[in-house]
């Protein structure tokens, strides 16, 4: 090799890693701003829903969703893995953890709503919640091995009736087997 081709693959290189750190960057940027647009278009879809008379606005249940779809949207910067792992070893290593009270209110809060209020505003939540974990598994080089491996289950288990199935499943499997969803909601619900 001469000093040319040692040059051109030197520069090579460092353009290289030059336009990947930009991409990581700009990309979780873009990701950030996708999962908040996810949210306002729920937190929007409710309170129209809200507005057409479907639940009050006053409404346990309903306040509840939006404070806690308006904490996600407040610190969807801060809403990474690695914050999460960090969150959870605080709480383990302080022995500081929070009661878990969000969720036993949001159920308690459905039990008095009529049945089709209650399945649109438990559909509301679930559509939040999954912009939430995809919005964490898709930020995380772990997560999405992790993703892949209980794809990779649930192929050889054969237990699935569509991809669309398969994939909810997966990810709902990942997603559990790392952090309990309730610790996301009582965070989301304090900010």
């Amino acid at each position: 090799m001469n000093a040319s081709t040692l040059s051109l693959i030197f520069q090579s290189g460092s353009a290289l890693a030059l336009l990947l750190v930009i991409a990581l960057v700009w990309r979780t940027d873009l990701r950030t701003d996708e999962f908040r647009q996810r949210l306002f278009i729920i937190r929007d879809e409710l309170f129209d829903y809200a507005a057409h008379g479907q639940i009050a606005f006053e409404d346990p249940a309903y306040q509840l969703l939006r404070n806690s779809m308006n904490g996600f949207i407040r610190y969807a910067h801060r809403l990474t893995f690695f914050q999460l792992v960090l969150t959870i070893v605080r709480w383990s290593i302080t022995e500081q953890v929070h009661p878990l009270t969000w969720h036993s209110r949001w159920t308690k809060s459905l039990e008095s709503l009529p049945e089709g209020t209650r399945a649109a505003m438990e559909a509301f939540h679930g559509r939040a919640m999954d912009a939430v974990a995809r919005h964490i598994v898709g930020g995380s080089i772990v997560m999405i091995v992790i993703l892949a491996c209980m794809l990779l289950k649930a192929l050889i288990a054969g237990a699935w009736t569509s991809v669309r199935t398969l994939l909810r499943d997966a990810f709902e499997r990942a997603t559990t087997k790392v952090f309990d969803p309730r610790l996301l909601e009582e965070e989301a619900s304090r900010a």
